[in-house]
């Protein structure tokens, strides 16, 4: 199977437009989602087989390039991330799993490969046993083979939780531990302006949070309060963590980018409010107000000579932050000889590239650093900086890789990836602002060009097989691209 028989297959779904599957009947289209749902499973099950196999010869092309057996490993999880158009981080999540499903689960990478289940349950089993040892991992493999064509998605996660506790409760017992040092809080946009903000914790921990809001929010509720109790509990969160009462007094200090004339209330461009998204313009106005509580007020008199002085000073206090540092051209002279990122120009380069510049790697920015390396001759200004995650700035060290900033004839600051094996990818700062990527349309990232080695055609399958269930017979071309999906 190459890459051109599975881009003939896309291009034939293609062909299915929407005037042609409304002559279907029914029944027939119901065996079309059931014949696509096999073919999705299977196309994950021979990904992960190929994700094994080019991981393997992408180590061993280091090691013969004479890196160390201990550093062959730098840089492979990225590139099969931009491989999958995935950031760093799901590359690596998907690297484990693979090897994983494929080398120590055999019956559960036959079930993907007969598209009984898919990639989603199938990292969820492989999560579950990722405690025991490769023989405990392959004994719940072979207890659960009879189950995977035909249990739910939950019956089967909760039977392989069951099955690891029960084959190696210590090591079930541990992992739960180990877990806890990996408590977190993290936050991330919601719909309608809202935000969601998460806490990974211990289970105590968690379950002690959450009672003990819903404690004060049902006695505040007994004692007459109209809020409601998913709106008590929400308020008391944000008092709490914050230590101030009512919550909307909380002092804060936030990434706000915003036009001069939406500021000024002259017109409604959206504004950015960093690490959430868009931000209407009006929501924008109020958090510089003061406002946080979604209530309305009057607008100010534009014709107020008060009210525009008032105005003009926040906006001459918050643009000099914000804006006039970078457009006035001192941070390339301030910092040109600087190794480091620093200050405003540090800041510039975040609030510029939103997130990691790796191209589907929308991981916070955490490393500032030169896209020409400063060992090199890279100097340290804006367009020779690039903001990136940590995982990403060091595996971009590795051999092979190089990182370079193009021109893109339209002003956006463009950065071109080459990976060892000679793929190239463009990563293209995003708007400042949302509403400007709709008038200056951003070119889409080229499509990485062919390698000049091929990966080895040869996959490792295990011998393990799940029930085999009827399939549609034929010589119609999906029913030939599935079954090249499934090894002889």
């Amino acid at each position: 199977m190459e890459a051109t028989d599975i881009a003939e297959f896309t291009a034939l779904l293609a062909t299915a437009d929407l005037d042609q599957l409304q002559q279907t009947s029914p029944a027939a289209l119901c065996e079309v989602i059931t014949a696509l749902e096999l073919a999705k499973n299977a196309a994950c099950a021979a990904q992960a087989r190929a994700t094994v196999v080019a991981a393997s010869a992408l180590r061993e092309q280091a090691i013969a390039d004479g890196a160390a057996p201990e550093r062959a490993d730098k840089g492979i999880r990225q590139q099969i991330g931009l491989a999958r158009r995935e950031s760093t981080y799901a590359g690596g999540r998907h690297l484990g799993f693979a090897r994983a499903v494929v080398h120590e689960m055999p019956h559960t990478h036959a079930a993907m490969t007969e598209g009984w289940i898919g990639e989603w349950t199938a990292m969820e089993l492989v999560r579950e046993t990722a405690c025991l040892a490769r023989e405990h991992r392959e004994v719940v493999d072979a207890r659960l083979s009879e189950r995977l064509p035909v249990d739910s998605h939950k019956k089967l996660v909760a039977a392989a939780r069951a099955m690891a506790y029960e084959l190696d409760p210590y090591s079930f017992v541990n992992q739960g531990r180990k877990a806890a040092t990996h408590r977190r809080v993290s936050v991330r946009p919601a719909p309608e302006v809202m935000s969601i903000v998460t806490g990974f914790l211990p289970v105590a921990q968690g379950v002690a949070c959450y009672k003990a809001l819903d404690d004060a929010a049902r006695s505040l509720r007994a004692a007459g309060d109209e809020r409601t109790l998913d709106q008590l509990r929400a308020d008391l969160f944000a008092e709490r963590l914050t230590g101030k009462k009512p919550a909307d007094d909380v002092d804060i200090e936030l990434g706000l980018v915003m036009t001069d004339t939406a500021l000024l209330g002259l017109d409604e461009t959206a504004a950015r409010l960093e690490h959430f998204g868009p931000l209407p313009a009006p929501m924008a106005r109020d958090l510089l107000r003061g406002r946080r509580d979604g209530t309305t007020e009057e607008p100010e008199d534009p014709t107020d000579a008060g009210a525009l002085r008032r105005a003009a000073t926040e906006a001459v206090v918050w643009l000099r932050r914000l804006y006039a540092d970078p457009v006035t051209g001192v941070l390339t002279s301030q910092d040109s000889r600087r190794r480091l990122f620093t200050g405003a120009l540090r800041r510039f380069l975040v609030a510029r590239d939103q997130v990691c510049r790796t191209p589907w790697c929308d991981a916070p920015v955490r490393h500032a650093d030169h896209i020409l390396p400063f060992a090199r001759g890279g100097t340290t200004t804006e367009d020779n900086g690039q903001g990136t995650c940590e995982a990403c700035n060091y595996d971009k060290e590795a051999p092979g890789w190089r990182h370079e900033t193009v021109e893109s004839g339209e002003g956006a600051h463009v950065v071109r990836v080459t990976t060892p094996t000679g793929h190239t990818y463009e990563s293209h700062a995003p708007p400042v602002l949302p509403t400007l990527g709709l008038t200056l349309a951003r070119p889409p990232a080229r499509q990485p060009r062919a390698p000049s080695q091929r990966v080895p055609r040869d996959t490792p399958h295990s011998s393990g097989a799940a029930p085999r269930g009827p399939r549609p017979s034929g010589d119609s071309p999906l029913e030939h691209f599935l079954s090249s999906l499934i090894p002889a």
